[in-house]
């Protein structure tokens, strides 16, 4: 029994870590989209405080 308990813990774990790493994925990827449609603005922000230095 102490054997499948292990068994089950041990992929509860590893259902927490597939969650965890499915999520930061999502992040990354709507904040890589925001980036891309944000991009313009971003760069002209850059170079405006470049510009500046």
């Amino acid at each position: 029994m102490d054997l499948l308990q292990g068994v089950l813990h041990d992929q509860a774990q590893f259902q927490r870590l597939v969650i965890l790493v499915l999520l930061v994925l999502a992040v990354t990827s709507v904040v890589g989209v925001v980036f891309v449609a944000r991009a313009p603005e971003i760069v002209s922000i850059v170079t405006a405080v470049r510009g500046k230095a």
